[in-house]
């Protein structure tokens, strides 16, 4: 198997790299890219949580699971 770019892990970062790499500016290629994770198991870190803001709509808004208008 060939490919540009491997991406390993799919935590925040990796997918978000991985992301931006899929998406280039007009008029240039997408690399190929394989993203690596570690599979199921007792050496898989646990599940973490992630978030940002941003007012009005945005791109994740699709895959939110919570959100909160405010902080205090």
């Amino acid at each position: 198997m060939h490919c540009d770019v491997v991406v390993i892990g799919a935590g925040a970062a990796g997918l978000s790299l991985a992301w931006r790499l899929l998406r280039p500016p007009p008029g240039v290629d997408a690399p190929s890219v394989v993203l690596v994770d570690a599979p199921p198991g007792p050496l898989r870190p646990p599940p973490r949580t992630w978030c940002y803001w941003e007012q009005g709509p945005g791109d994740y808004d699709a895959w939110l699971t919570a959100s909160w208008n405010g902080l205090r």
